[in-house]
């Protein structure tokens, strides 16, 4: 099963991508998405959803 943990945010959005086997969890990949306070709100909005929609495709998360 793979999992995608989210930590929301406008300015910093952090994430975590975990695979779990058996009882043993693999770490797949981590980081975040920033926006800068000088950015209009959509564009803002914009950025996080494309950097989530690539993660998502990515690893196909189940969870």
């Amino acid at each position: 099963m793979i999992i995608l943990g989210i930590d929301p945010g406008m300015a910093i959005l952090g994430y975590g991508v975990i695979e779990s086997l058996n009882y043993d969890m693999k770490l797949l990949d981590y980081g975040a998405v920033t926006t800068s306070s000088a950015m209009d709100t959509p564009k803002r909005l914009l950025k996080i959803f494309v950097s989530m929609e690539e993660l998502i495709q990515k690893y196909s998360p189940d969870a």
